[in-house]
């Protein structure tokens, strides 16, 4: 993660770790996407999402609509 400008970079492991949950997942479970943006997220302290994804809400963010 660079700090200016705040990118992320999902590391080999994110991506590995994202990989396994979406495998393990069930149908219609969240994507490769949802995955890493959740760990990104809880990476950067986000606790709010502006979407109305429910897989955000089930992962334990809050969603703003």
């Amino acid at each position: 993660m660079k700090e200016a400008g705040r990118v992320f970079h999902p590391s080999e492991e994110d991506w590995e770790e994202a990989w396994s949950d979406y495998d393990r997942g069930p149908v219609g479970g969240p994507g490769i996407v949802d995955l890493i943006s959740f760990r990104a997220m809880r990476q950067l302290a986000i606790e709010r999402a502006f979407t109305n994804d429910r897989h955000f809400r089930d992962a334990g963010f809050l969603v703003l609509f």
